[in-house]
C-alpha cells in the first residue's frame, strides 16, 4: 500500500489532471495508505480565518476527510456539516472521540451531484478539495457551490499554489484559475493571498493560495 500511495501523490501529468481530475477510487486508496493531508489537526489558515470572523452562520466543510478542520470549527461554537464522498473516511469521522465534545454532522456525498440537496449554508470551507478537480469539474463545482451558499455567503478556499515547485502533491492552482472559475456577477473575489498548507509529504509547509470569495 505505501507503494500505491507514493505513486498516487507524485505530481501527475498536468494535462491529464486537467482532463480527468482525481477519482473517488484514487482518493479512497490514498486514505487507506495514509493520506498525507491528514495531519491530525486543523490547517493553520483555517484558524486564521476563524480568528478574523470569516466563518459565520451554518458552515459546510467540503472534502472534510477525517474532520480535523470541522472539529476545530465546531469547538469554536460553529454549526458544521462535513461532506466527503469517500465512505471509509466519513465513517471514521463519525466514530471520532471528538464528536463527544464538538459534534459535527458528517455526510457521505458527492458535491458534484446535481441532485444533492443541502443547505443553504452561510460559509463553505474548501481546504484542499478544489485542486483535485479537472477543468470541467471545476465549472460544475462552482455551480454547485452557488446553489449551496446563501446570497451574501462566503467561500473560503485553500489550495496548492503554482509557487510550490517541489515534486509531490496535487495539481497546482493559480490566482487566474480561481478568478476564472468564480467570475462576476455570481461571485465576488474579496481576497486571494499567499498562504501555506501543512502536508506530511513535505518538510515544512507547502505554498498555497487562500481565497475569500463572496456569493452574490
Amino acid at each position: 500500500m505505501p507503494e500505491i500511495q507514493n505513486t498516487l501523490i507524485r505530481i501527475a501529468d498536468a494535462a491529464r489532471l486537467s482532463r480527468q481530475g482525481v477519482s473517488r477510487a484514487v482518493y479512497a486508496a490514498i486514505y487507506e495508505a495514509g493520506a498525507p493531508w491528514c495531519i491530525g489537526r486543523h490547517q493553520p489558515v483555517v484558524a486564521e480565518w476563524e480568528a478574523s470572523g470569516a466563518f459565520a452562520g451554518a458552515v459546510c466543510d467540503i472534502g472534510c476527510g477525517p474532520g480535523d478542520n470541522a472539529f476545530f470549527l465546531a469547538g469554536r461554537g460553529h454549526a458544521v456539516t462535513g461532506i466527503d464522498y469517500v465512505e471509509q473516511v466519513v465513517l471514521a469521522a463519525r466514530r471520532d472521540p471528538r464528536q463527544a465534545q464538538s459534534p459535527v454532522r458528517f455526510l457521505q456525498a458527492d458535491i458534484l451531484d446535481a441532485g444533492l440537496t443541502l443547505g443553504p449554508f452561510d460559509t463553505i470551507l474548501d481546504s484542499g478539495t478544489f485542486h483535485g478537480f479537472s477543468d470541467a469539474e471545476r465549472q460544475r463545482y462552482a455551480a454547485r457551490l452557488a446553489a449551496l451558499l446563501r446570497p451574501g455567503g462566503r467561500l473560503l478556499l485553500l489550495a496548492f499554489a503554482a509557487a510550490e515547485s517541489r515534486p509531490g502533491g496535487p495539481r497546482r492552482v493559480s490566482e487566474g484559475e480561481l478568478r476564472q472559475t468564480f467570475p462576476a456577477p455570481d461571485w465576488g473575489i474579496e481576497r486571494i493571498r499567499e498562504a501555506a498548507i501543512e502536508a506530511r509529504i513535505f518538510d515544512g509547509r507547502a505554498a498555497a493560495l487562500a481565497a475569500e470569495i463572496l456569493r452574490r
